[in-house]
């Protein structure tokens, strides 16, 4: 894969900043939230961290942490005006199996969350 990511929400973490000043700027510029968003789209090297952090039941003990990682492939599954829909893939590298993992809906001005 061409581009590393430390984490799944590596994409969004980068967007902070833009995040921080769309939030300050005086008016929208929805040509440049699209491109940023469309810029997600590609290949990924993922990492995965597997950690219990909440006992749920008396006398549950905690599962031993796993870490995992794999291929992850983000396609654009719509682009409209109003909408933009990103697919996640995972991507078994030996099988070519493949794996809908998770996908992000992106409403412009969406009247809820």
């Amino acid at each position: 894969m061409k581009t590393h990511a430390i984490a799944l929400l590596a994409p969004l973490l980068l967007l902070a900043p833009a995040f921080a000043a769309a939030r300050d700027a005086p008016a929208a510029e929805p040509e440049k939230d699209r491109a940023a968003i469309l810029a997600m789209q590609g290949e990924y090297l993922v990492d995965f961290a597997f950690d219990e952090t909440v006992l749920l039941a008396p006398g549950y003990e905690r599962a031993p942490a796993k870490r995992s990682g794999g291929d992850e492939v983000v396609i654009v599954v719509e682009d409209s005006p109003g909408k933009i829909v990103l697919q996640h893939l995972l991507v078994d590298a030996k099988s070519g199996h493949v794996t809908k993992h998770w996908r992000q809906d992106w409403t412009y001005e969406a009247p809820r969350r």
